[in-house]
């Protein structure tokens, strides 16, 4: 929780406010799928991939 909060602190601290509001709407939506354990139902498509994998070469 503490990590959100600083996070959010930031955003407001740092970024337009339409991007705050849109970042507020979305982070709310995330929280929202994982307390109510739907989160893939919500996705629009399949998972693209699980895990930690390296990005770069």
């Amino acid at each position: 929780m503490a990590a959100a909060m600083m996070v959010r602190f930031y955003v407001l601290n740092n970024f337009p406010d339409e991007y705050a509001a849109t970042l507020d709407e979305v982070l709310a939506d995330m929280a929202s799928a994982v307390k109510a354990g739907d989160v893939e139902r919500r996705l629009r498509g399949p998972v693209a991939h699980s895990g930690f994998v390296r990005l770069t070469g």
